[in-house]
């Protein structure tokens, strides 16, 4: 995995799990901006909020 790609997936995990944490509804295009990727970019590694958040 490219540098950029594992910081980029470490972001999203690490923010998903406090955003959903907090609001379980949350959308995917929240906690892409919150991590600071584009939403294509979460759903290129998982399909849904739920595999996000078993991850």
């Amino acid at each position: 995995m490219r540098a950029d790609a594992a910081r980029n997936l470490e972001a999203v995990l690490t923010t998903g799990a406090r955003i959903l944490a907090a609001d379980p509804g949350a959308s995917i295009a929240s906690i892409a901006g919150e991590a600071g990727v584009d939403r294509r970019t979460v759903y290129r590694r998982f399909a849904s909020r739920e595999e996000l958040l078993a991850a």
